[in-house]
């Protein structure tokens, strides 16, 4: 069995506009940034973005659960985050 601190993982993701649609990327992420890594899934446009990307994450099976988001820094019209999520098959109470 996996403890707590093998089962969390991080990655940062990058949220933007694209062609009039809020987007968002996973960077070095096995399963979310695409077999030529940029795969952009849509966000709507009023979506709380924690809520949104837990929800792409889980729906993928590339995560148990997010645990945190935090702002890193913004890049003209792209917004950089950390994400830390707990790995699938561990999920915190």
């Amino acid at each position: 069995m996996q403890s707590q601190t093998d089962a969390r993982a991080y990655s940062t993701v990058l949220v933007t506009e694209i062609n009039g649609v809020r987007a968002v990327h996973f960077c070095a992420h096995e399963k979310l940034s695409g077999s030529d890594c940029d795969l952009w899934f849509p966000l709507a446009a009023d979506a709380e973005l924690f809520g949104a990307l837990e929800a792409i994450m889980c729906i993928n099976r590339a995560a148990a659960n997010v645990v945190s988001l935090e702002f890193l820094r913004e890049n003209g019209p792209c917004k950089d985050y950390r994400i830390v999520y707990n790995r699938p098959g561990i999920k915190e109470d």
